[in-house]
């Protein structure tokens, strides 16, 4: 290799990384639980880079297929759910799932999701209740928001369809499955005595109607009510709690612990 020019050494090796896909960012629990998280609509693993677990915690940081450093650069579509042109919650679910087993991680789980993320979290844990024991849901995209936002007759209810032509394909086949990813998840009994926090973001993205993001909150505080031990955390920060905010979300995860 060492005949190889600086450039062509750097593109084999992204080529080879790709090939491999991306791995999940792994840390053994010792007497803690371990804490997996779900990254929202285009984020890879890093984006829980800043969130310091407590040395006893064990981590589980995946990336999705499609998106970060892997198969999407040269297949896009690597997951066989994705061909009838959507990627919904039970799929995901079910990847997760083999992961976990793939990579020894056992529970119990605390789940820690963000944004559309959490709708994957909460699937997960409708399928596997009995192995969570608490989730962080981080600024989150909940089931139901989407149709009480119509509603209201507010705008950026849903992503434009102009700037969906600008994402990613792997993006396109979530935003395709978030509502089967939602009605999924009408019942959620199986989740009613899990410990639950929600963080909600109290800054709004630049341009947006200050009536949304007071609808943001108040749906949050309204979702919360359908279970006994959840709570909703106001934050004084954008829609990256965790890159702006990590301690906070670390104490939240403590707090969900039985």
């Amino acid at each position: 290799m060492s005949m190889l020019s600086p450039s062509t050494r750097l593109l084999l090796c992204l080529a080879l990384a790709a090939c491999a896909g991306p791995s999940p960012d792994v840390t053994r629990a010792t007497t803690g639980p371990t804490v997996v998280f779900e990254a929202g609509l285009g984020d890879a693993a890093d984006v829980w880079d800043g969130v310091a677990l407590p040395p006893e915690f064990g981590r589980f940081a995946w990336t999705r297929a499609g998106y970060g450093l892997g198969p999407s650069l040269l297949v896009g579509r690597p997951w066989p759910g994705d061909r009838d042109g959507r990627r919904t919650g039970a799929e995901v679910s079910t990847h997760l799932t083999q992961e976990l087993a793939q990579q020894t991680v056992a529970a119990p789980y605390i789940l820690v999701g963000h944004s559309l993320g959490a709708l994957y979290a909460l699937q997960f844990a409708k399928d596997h209740s009995e192995q969570v024991a608490g989730i962080v849901l981080v600024d989150p995209r909940l089931p139901g928001f989407t149709a009480q936002c119509k509603l209201t007759g507010l705008r950026g209810c849903e992503v434009p369809a102009l700037l969906r032509l600008t994402m990613s394909d792997t993006e396109q086949l979530e935003l395709a499955g978030a509502p089967e990813t939602e009605a999924a998840l009408a019942d959620l009994s199986a989740l009613r005595d899990m410990p639950i926090t929600i963080m909600v973001a109290e800054q709004g993205g630049l341009g947006e109607d200050a009536r949304w993001r007071g609808l943001w909150i108040s749906y949050a505080e309204r979702f919360a009510t359908g279970f006994r031990q959840a709570r909703v955390v106001p934050v004084a920060s954008g829609h990256y709690i965790q890159k702006t905010a990590p301690a906070l979300v670390v104490a939240e995860i403590k707090r969900v612990i039985p």
